[in-house]
């Protein structure tokens, strides 16, 4: 079997010779080879049955060098979202399998979101705005027990911060199309009923993937249908937010603030009113970095490759009928 693993190797997300040490482990005959370029491995004429890649286009998409690789079976992709390879006409290729590394980000998103909802309610932003004046000013801090939070999205992410959440005594309702019972979770709520638990949330927590049925999910109604005073956070995909309905909310002050990860358009234009909203914490989509990022997706990826000789269905699978 020849597998090819085209991504960085400088940097905190760097590949490095451990996580390529456990493909080896996984598959001992099969022959690996790395490059940061992907038309290094097409001039040396390298067919891959395997790639392993980032997926979300730039220096490392693997467009070009699938299109070269005419044995190609799977692609399984460093990360979570999919959207630059779906968009791909090369993902639907006949037969062609592909995993993304979706379940390992659960711990550093949780810790993020925690840390988000924990500084509106100690109110960090004020304070250290106070610092930067040298004025010492005392607002009224508050606390998490017997909050209220939503969570759109009840995958992975949203189990483990429901988890963390739980450990803070607040109250988790999920939504999610399936009712079945989710441990952490208070109530799991249908989509349908969205707006009536918007009105209740103090934090509504956005980790939707985005498709056609969830673009401009969050909207002009549904900001207006939260609680006054809550706290809206998207740490999913930015295209499933109306950004200037959360302009509009956030400036009326029908919002208390809002933290965000990810945005309609990336790197978030100079141009955005969301930079200079005191009452907003924005990050650049790195909820999911951790120095453990890499160690995580490279397991799943050597699991995957024991089930793939195997013939057993892979785990992280993507629906190529999802576009």
């Amino acid at each position: 079997m020849k597998i090819a693993v085209i991504f960085d190797a400088s940097g905190p997300m760097a590949v490095r010779e451990d996580h390529l040490q456990q493909l080896s482990t996984a598959c001992p005959d099969a022959e690996i080879r790395f490059s940061e370029d992907p038309a290094e491995l097409i001039e040396a004429e390298f067919q891959a049955d395997v790639l392993i890649c980032w997926a979300t286009g730039g220096k490392f998409s693997c467009g070009d060098y699938c299109r070269f690789d005419q044995q190609l079976k799977w692609i399984h992709c460093l990360s979570s979202g999919t959207e630059g390879l779906m968009r791909d006409p090369v993902s639907a290729r006949p037969g062609l399998l592909v995993t993304c590394s979706k379940g390992i980000h659960g711990v550093p998103m949780a810790n993020h979101v925690m840390g988000y909802m924990l500084a509106f309610l100690r109110r960090f932003p004020e304070l250290a705005a106070n610092q930067k004046k040298h004025t010492w000013v005392r607002p009224m801090p508050d606390e998490a027990t017997g909050k209220r939070i939503c969570i759109i999205g009840m995958g992975n992410i949203g189990q483990e911060i429901a988890r963390v959440a739980k450990t803070f005594d607040m109250f988790v309702t999920g939504i999610r199309r399936t009712q079945t019972p989710v441990e952490f979770v208070d109530e799991i709520r249908p989509t349908e009923v969205l707006d009536e638990v918007l009105t209740e949330a103090d934090f509504t927590i956005m980790l939707l993937p985005i498709n056609e049925q969830t673009r401009g999910f969050m909207t002009t109604q549904r900001f207006a249908a939260m609680k006054p005073g809550s706290y809206f956070i998207n740490v999913g995909r930015g295209q499933t937010v109306d950004e200037a309905a959360l302009a509009d909310a956030l400036r009326s002050g029908h919002l208390g603030g809002a933290a965000l990860d990810a945005f309609e358009e990336e790197p978030l234009p100079e141009d955005s009113p969301l930079w200079d909203m005191p009452n907003v914490l924005i990050t650049p989509h790195l909820a999911a970095d951790t120095p453990f990022y890499m160690n995580r997706a490279f397991a799943l990826a050597a699991k995957n490759l024991m089930r793939f000789q195997a013939g057993q269905p892979l785990l992280s699978q993507v629906d190529l009928n999802d576009r």
